[in-house]
């Protein structure tokens, strides 16, 4: 077996797909297919800066599978920005469409690139030139991009104005997240926001809480976690604390989030607002809440902080907060763990834990919301520490009937069914795909499906930037 790089998204999104396979006993070939994606494209990008000076940045787009439609996924600005990340991030938009029943496949993008040092001319320079470098890859029946970290409405302006002058006419259609006057949703900004609200609001209800009076740490202050804060604080949430590149500020009384939200659109941060107290931003992940929403980047919650997380109820925002490890041991701790990861179409869940009560949120590509699905995981006195002997998935014979109160069972794809439908079924959905893979109704979790799966062993588990 070879191990894992807990802080390697491309290989955290392989060790839960080979998971998924091994519970499903999914058949090889379709295993190995969606392991790797179908398409990767590196770019050079040559940009005039405004001194004068030319700077060479590297560009990437990922299209990890079309089987369903043409590829769908964000582009992302950001330093860390590496081809395994985006080919990660192309995966799980395979599956997040797929759940939704949202007729697109998974694709991804990413400039390296820091653009809170970048003036807004250099940046539309960036774009553009990425977009003219990608042009025979992208379109409305080939891959929509869309905003994601580091980008906006006004990127997504730019890419459909450059797409339009190379294709001689007007296609909105080539992009999500554009402004509402030259086509945008209506919705769209708040959309993940809200399937945060929502997963939250339920996985509380199930803790026989209300959500109102709740206390909420959100880790990263972009359109996801600034979104999901609102919303939550004005469904009568108290947010205690709110963290972003920066630095975090915390009130254990609430925040106010209106006023820092003001703050933040003065300043660019949340530091220095007044209404809260400095505090470390490694430690928000750490605090007593009842809700926490890791709502910034890949490989926040690892082995080396997983142990000390205290929420009652962890609900995903980014994409791939948490490395594979955790998710086993949330099975022995008193946290709920929600896989809700982001992008377009927003909220939408990507994996499921075993040992967990889990429950995920969906929003198709419109900005509407639907409700959360549930499974509750049977949870072992003692975790198997032996791993998987190999990397391929067995298949396994199913049960000759559904376990009942209080077992997992199948769901129907993109129904909103909180009274114990399976993530899990959903998940060998996306795997199969509409067009020439086997429907998902024809599947049958085995008995170990009811089990915690063991993951590879990690190295490096420490947390991400």
């Amino acid at each position: 077996m070879t191990d894992v790089n807990a802080n390697n998204p491309f290989e955290a999104m392989q060790a839960r797909l080979r998971v998924a396979a091994q519970l499903y006993g999914l058949e090889d070939a379709l295993f190995k297919v969606f392991m790797l994606p179908s398409r990767s494209m590196i770019v050079s990008l040559p940009v005039l800066m405004d001194d004068g000076r030319w700077e060479v940045f590297t560009g990437y787009r990922v299209q990890h599978n079309i089987a369903r439609g043409p590829a769908k996924g964000g582009i992302r600005y950001d330093l860390g920005v590496t081809l395994d990340e985006v080919k990660a991030l192309s995966a799980w938009m395979t599956w997040k469409c797929a759940v939704v029943e949202v007729p697109f496949g998974g694709g991804k993008g990413g400039i390296v690139c820091d653009p809170s040092k970048m003036s807004q001319a250099e940046l539309e320079r960036l774009t553009r030139r990425y977009i003219a470098e990608i042009m025979d890859i992208i379109g409305p029946d080939r891959d929509v991009p869309a905003p994601d970290v580091g980008t906006n409405s006004q990127t997504m302006a730019w890419v459909l104005d450059t797409y339009s002058m190379h294709v001689r006419k007007t296609e909105n259609a080539v992009v999500t997240g554009k402004p509402l006057g030259i086509g945008g949703s209506l919705g769209r900004t708040e959309a993940t926001g809200r399937g945060v609200l929502i997963v939250a609001r339920e996985a509380m209800q199930r803790l026989g809480k209300p959500l109102a009076g709740a206390t909420v740490a959100v880790q990263g202050f972009g359109n996801v976690g600034s979104q999901s804060a609102r919303l939550l604080h004005e469904a009568g949430a108290r947010i205690v604390a709110v963290s972003d590149i920066r630095g975090a500020v915390r009130n254990d009384r609430g925040l106010d989030i209106h006023a820092l939200l003001k703050h933040l659109a003065e300043t660019k941060s949340v530091v220095g607002f007044k209404g809260g107290e400095a505090m470390d931003p490694a430690e928000l992940l750490l605090l007593p809440v009842d809700v926490l929403v890791p709502a910034a980047l890949e490989n926040q919650i690892t082995e080396v902080n997983a142990a000390k997380v205290k929420a009652k109820v962890i609900v995903e925002g980014a994409n791939g907060p948490t490395t594979p490890r955790p998710i086993r041991s949330f099975s022995t701790m008193a946290s709920s763990w929600c896989p809700t990861s982001s992008p377009t179409p927003a909220g939408s869940p990507s994996a499921t834990s075993s040992g967990c009560r889990t429950a995920r949120a969906s929003t198709g590509a419109s900005g509407r919301s639907t409700n959360a699905s549930w499974s509750t995981w049977s949870t072992p006195s003692t975790p198997s520490s032996t791993p998987p002997t190999s990397t391929r998935p067995t298949p396994a014979s199913a049960p000759t009937s559904w376990p009942s109160t209080g077992s997992a069972r199948p769901c129907t794809t993109g129904a909103s069914t909180p009274d114990g439908s399976d993530p899990g079924a959903c998940l060998v959905t996306a795997l199969r795909g509409r067009h020439y893979f086997p429907p998902a109704s024809s599947l049958q979790p085995p008995a170990s499906r009811l089990q915690p799966p063991d993951f590879p062993p990690l190295t490096d588990g420490g947390p991400g930037p």
